[in-house]
């Protein structure tokens, strides 16, 4: 092997080195796997796709709870997020509404 091929050889060992760093970081903060351990990583993938998922769902759910609320709807906000499986939220704005009521 020449030492060009020697050189290009140390260069990508080194950044697969930097990328494999990158991925442990990753896998550390990721819950481990119940049945194999840390550093799973079918069970990173799928813990990864359902946060992500369970992301877009919330901000969908808050951006329909706030155009509710906007429309004066506040009673509709809290119907659709205990539907939705955000109860702590709609009793949040439950424990509001009552307070409102009060100060009214």
């Amino acid at each position: 092997m020449t030492q060009d091929g020697i050189d290009q050889l140390l260069k990508l060992l080194a950044i697969t080195d930097k990328l494999l760093d990158a991925r442990n970081e990753v896998l550390d903060l990721i819950p481990e796997c119940p049945m194999h351990g840390p550093q799973c990583l079918p069970h990173a993938q799928e813990w990864i796709e359902k946060t992500r998922l369970e992301k877009a769902r919330s901000t969908s759910a808050v951006k329909i709870a706030k155009q509710a609320a906007a429309n004066n709807d506040l009673h509709g906000a809290v119907g659709f997020l205990r539907r939705e499986g955000f109860r702590g939220w709609a009793r949040a704005l439950e424990t509001v509404l009552k307070a409102l009521e009060v100060v009214a």
